[in-house]
């Protein structure tokens, strides 16, 4: 089978690029006579170039249908996966025109919905590099039913909230699949050795808050919390990944806030703002000598946590807000969701995963679970299913389809306000 994803691409400093790359090795374990090329937004260098065909195809600034769509019909796949989110390919409708007119050559067609929105959305999500804010012209309830019944198949990363609001939208329920976040097996590094390398004594009980730095991490609620959680573990130290990734001035003004808030709670001595992207060699070391991940986000973004994934793996305890992002977790611990706006809920979770031996075990075990059931090779073969799924697909239906027209004329007419 050769698998043509669209997407960006490491080192891009993006989690749709990671996601990517992950899912490539995922692939790559269960079938290793895999073809893949990646059509990426370039620039484009990494390793997977000896693995996978990686062509810079395109950039979010251009009219990048005609570009993808040439390497398409150059390249020849059996299937084209795409890595969808608005921060990528926008919301002004070339995404529904190149759709439509990949639709037109009858190549099977599956696209990753990484983020689901309503009316009522207010963050765009990840990858937007401009203003956060969902663009109040848009009817983007239209746009994701178009964008369904555009692709053979539609994935999405958890089947509540994601799956049941595209339905409840429009989309066809036969069409849209649910297939978790892939997971990362663990490191194995010893947490004592971790801690050791990164500069913190063994006893020290580090919490972790990894990932990109932007306002919804929730930056000020966590350190209102880690304040409240040392007067009892007074030799807790909290990490926070600092690098922005889209240098905005609302951005920076944002972090220098948070700098600020560090100063001013006397917590300077107590807190790393680390402002470099990490290699994953680093990404493995801090992982392991975390003692709890802290995911205290506040957005409304229905999507997953590729972060939280990454850090699941090491059976480490994690303490998340009970928002849609983490909605897959109240299955499998709701004891750990909190309230985002309660910094004294946080730290009372906090501190019982830190002091309560019993507790932190069996959330640890619960964890690990889960992420046995989400490793990427289980991940990767569920992505092989719905690969065959969409060829039989389009192997089936009327070569007589539906043409580009009707959906550039409704997306169109959507960016008009209709």
């Amino acid at each position: 089978m050769h698998i043509c994803l669209v997407s960006t691409f490491p080192p891009a400093p993006c989690g749709i690029a990671t996601y990517c790359g992950y899912l490539i090795d995922g692939l790559l374990s269960v079938n290793k006579k895999l073809r893949i090329t990646v059509l990426a937004e370039g620039p484009v260098a990494n390793d997977l170039r000896a693995r996978v065909n990686v062509i810079e195809a395109f950039s979010v600034d251009s009219d990048y249908g005609p570009a993808i769509l040439h390497q398409v019909r150059a390249c020849a796949p059996d299937v084209v996966h795409i890595q969808h989110e608005y921060g990528i390919f926008g919301f002004d409708g070339r995404f529904l025109h190149f759709l439509a007119d990949l639709r037109e050559i009858r190549i099977p067609i599956v696209v990753t919905l990484h983020t689901v929105h309503t009316r009522s959305s207010l963050d765009v999500g990840c990858c937007w590099r401009t203003d956060r804010r969902l663009p109040t012209n848009v009817d983007i309830e239209s746009e994701q039913r178009q964008l369904c019944n555009l692709g053979d198949v539609i994935v999405v990363h958890q089947d509540c909230p994601m799956r049941t609001t595209l339905i409840e939208q429009g989309a066809r329920a036969d069409r849209v699949v649910s297939i978790c976040h892939g997971t990362f097996k663990g490191t194995g590094i010893i947490s004592a050795l971790a801690k050791e390398y990164l500069g913190y004594a063994a006893d020290t009980s580090l919490l972790v808050a990894f990932g990109y730095f932007e306002p919804s991490k929730n930056h000020q609620r966590l350190l209102e919390a880690f304040s409240l959680l040392r007067l009892r573990k007074p030799n807790a130290k909290l990490w926070i990944g600092g690098h922005i990734r889209w240098p905005s001035p609302p951005a920076r003004e944002y972090k220098a806030r948070i700098v600020n808030l560090i100063e001013q709670m006397g917590l300077k001595e107590h807190v790393t703002l680390w402002e470099e992207l990490l290699s994953e060699t680093d990404v493995r070391v801090l992982l392991s000598a975390a003692d709890v991940g802290c995911f205290a986000y506040h957005e409304d973004t229905y999507s997953s946590s590729g972060a939280l994934h990454r850090m699941l793996g090491d059976g480490k305890p994690i303490v998340a807000s009970h928002i849609p992002k983490f909605h897959e977790l109240l299955r499998v611990a709701p004891e750990i969701l909190v309230d985002p706006d309660r910094p004294e809920e946080i730290a009372r979770v906090l501190i019982r995963v830190l002091e309560d031996d019993s507790f932190r075990t069996l959330i640890a075990s619960k964890l690990l679970r889960f992420a046995e059931e989400t490793s990427w090779p289980l991940v990767a073969d569920s992505h092989l299913d719905v690969y065959r799924r969409a060829i039989a697909a389009v192997a089936t239906e009327p070569a007589a389809g539906v043409g580009p027209s009707k959906y550039a004329q409704a997306s169109s007419g959507q960016l008009r306000g209709a």
